[in-house]
């Protein structure tokens, strides 16, 4: 009985030695390895929006509109709200200065920001007031983006809206969703 246990012992051993060999060759860990980055690229100028400097655009679709890829569009506070809606169709990065008082408001027209290319990077607005027939606040199709630092409120259907999008982060945002309950009464 002893030598069975032994023999079956010695044959566990070697199944496991086996199993451990098998893991090693052909890994499966299911991780896609991606060797473009979530980072937009920040290569190029920095368009201003707002301020008193020379060169500084008063709305922030000029600015875009101007912008090439891997650009950085800066919006100051002091002329805000900006009330527009905006379209960025480039590889650039939208930045504002504060959060809180860096405002987006899409009047109530269409989309507040939609995003139509990739490696695009938003970061410290408030986007606010899209219209009730629109999608969302922030809306689009993108790869490797980031959103960050933002509140996106007030925007009648949805804050943020990614479709047949990759690859992207979304960090530190605060979306708030309204949720209206109507009772029926027969």
């Amino acid at each position: 009985m002893i030598k069975i246990l032994g023999v079956m012992y010695k044959s566990l051993i070697i199944k496991i030695i086996i199993l451990l060999l098998i893991v090693s060759i052909n890994p499966s860990s299911g991780i896609i390895l991606e060797k473009e980055s979530i980072e937009p690229i920040y290569t190029g100028s920095i368009l201003y929006v707002g301020g008193n400097g020379p060169g500084n655009f008063s709305k922030i679709q000029d600015a875009i509109d101007n912008a090439t890829n891997g650009d950085t569009v800066f919006v100051f506070d002091d002329s805000s709200p900006y009330f527009e809606n905006v379209l960025i169709d480039k590889s650039i990065n939208l930045t504002g200065e504060k959060r809180h008082s860096t405002i987006i408001d899409g009047n109530q027209i269409g989309n507040t920001v939609v995003i139509s290319s990739n490696h695009v990077n938003i970061s410290k607005f408030t986007i606010q007031n899209c219209s009730f027939s629109s999608i969302a606040g922030v809306w689009g199709s993108t790869n490797y983006s980031k959103i960050s630092n933002n509140n996106i409120f007030f925007n009648n259907r949805s804050g943020l809206v990614l479709f047949c999008s990759n690859y992207n982060g979304i960090w530190n945002d605060y979306v708030y969703i309204f949720v209206f309950f109507i009772k029926f009464v027969s």
